[in-house]
């Protein structure tokens, strides 16, 4: 830790007060890296305007980011919106749930009230006139198009919007967000295909962000075909930009620590947190509060007692994320684990839970009651204890987790952990 010393008068202490506070699930006052994750949205934007305008369908420009729970997907779409609120030089944006992706009519609607708010109601008259109404649209009565609907191809939804929105009016994108995609069915096809197909010929860039499943559960709601590098799993930051982070905060609160001082406490929590986005909010609050509890003054911050409120923050965050499957059958959960680096491969996975649940009569080794072995797995990716990277490979995204996971079944510490 930095050597110690006073700190200056202009320390704003509300600050420290608000940063002392782990806020993860609220978007954070510093946003660092995710760059080339920027950078295909804004390449996708731009070569959507670029078909619109030569009068081209707009296909292949859906992008995923995915990853386990704290990974920051969620915060990468609220960066989106910061960088983009109320700037015309960049794409507009319509932030929607997964709800609204079940009915095209009710996505055009909102597309229309985002982009031309003035044309709501001349498109609903246009709906109406032309009967293609799928579902339940205020202000549009179902028994006005029953006698037309079935005539009309779903596309007119956005013929409509494309005749009172022409594309050489287009000068940017639109993006639409949505997060938790994981959570889309099949009821969800029609509109992920009008999306993600782009026959509407307008630029619209679909951005999803979801859990490490998230591609599956679009190719079975029918989008597939995904760009390779339209897809990421976002994963742990570098330790530079932990340290940017760590850096940008206490410059925020105008806290005059040296450089050396600094670059040595930024390193720390870069190591500490294993560069996971959720571990670096908390830990950076960790050390907030140790100023706070000093009353204000860096020569009385205990570290130590920092370093612990931050191994606190560690595990409180992966006590929850043990859901009761998990902590019922603690020991297959650790045996699976402790295997996974040296058999990361899908099968491999799934080989080794059936063998590990074959072994055993106790419970603590038994499939939960109504999964297989592949909803098993299914579920320990939904908690984060593991996923598979672009070569299929599965393992844990935050080695601190495994550990942890494992030291959860001591009759099964004996097994190897080193990766």
């Amino acid at each position: 830790m930095p050597k110690k010393q006073k700190i200056a008068e202009g320390l704003d202490r509300e600050l420290v007060d608000k940063f002392a506070v782990p806020w993860e699930r609220q978007d954070p006052e510093v946003f660092v890296g995710r760059s080339e994750e920027l950078e295909i949205v804004e390449l996708n934007c731009r070569r959507a305007v670029e078909l619109c305008r030569e009068g081209k369908k707009t296909a292949g420009h859906t992008i995923v980011f995915q990853g386990a729970p704290g990974a920051g997907k969620s915060m990468l779409l609220s960066q989106l919106v910061k960088l983009w609120e109320g700037k015309e030089e960049y794409p507009q944006f319509l932030p929607v749930s997964a709800a609204v992706l079940r009915d095209d009519t009710k996505l055009a609607l909102e597309i229309i009230k985002k982009i031309a708010p003035g044309e709501e109601k001349r498109f609903r008259q246009n709906i109406i006139a032309t009967g293609t109404t799928s579902g339940s649209i205020p202000g549009i009565a179902s028994e006005e198009v029953s006698a037309t609907r079935e005539t009309k191809a779903e596309v007119a939804f956005f013929a409509v919007l494309k005749d009172l929105m022409p594309p050489a009016e287009w000068n940017r994108s639109l993006c639409i967000l949505v997060d938790e995609i994981q959570n889309i069915g099949e009821d969800h096809r029609n509109c992920l295909e009008l999306l993600h197909l782009g026959e509407h010929g307008l630029p619209i860039v679909p951005i999803y962000a979801g859990l490490a499943d998230s591609v599956s559960a679009l190719a079975k709601a029918g989008v597939s075909r995904l760009l390779i590098d339209n897809v990421r799993t976002i994963g742990a930051l570098g330790l530079e930009e932990c340290g940017a982070y760590v850096k940008q905060m206490l410059g925020l609160c105008r806290i005059p620590v040296t450089s050396d001082e600094l670059n040595e406490l930024a390193a720390g929590i870069a190591k500490s947190s294993e560069g996971w986005p959720q571990h670096l909010i908390t830990e950076t609050a960790a050390l907030f509060w140790g100023i706070k509890r000093a009353d204000y003054v860096w020569a009385g911050v205990d570290f130590s007692a920092v370093e612990k409120r931050a191994a606190i923050y560690r595990e409180d965050s992966y006590r929850s994320r043990r859901s009761k499957e998990m902590k019922d059958q603690r020991c297959l959960v650790a045996a699976v684990m402790a295997a996974v680096p040296a058999i990361g491969m899908y099968q491999d996975v799934i080989h080794e839970i059936i063998e590990r649940t074959a072994r055993s009569d106790s419970p603590s080794w038994r499939l939960p009651k109504g999964m297989d072995s592949e909803m098993f797995l299914t579920h320990l990716l939904h908690q984060g204890a593991l996923q598979p990277d672009r070569s299929d490979k599965w393992s844990c995204p935050i080695p601190s987790l495994r550990t942890w996971l494992i030291d959860q079944a001591p009759e099964v510490q004996s097994e190897s952990r080193t990766s």
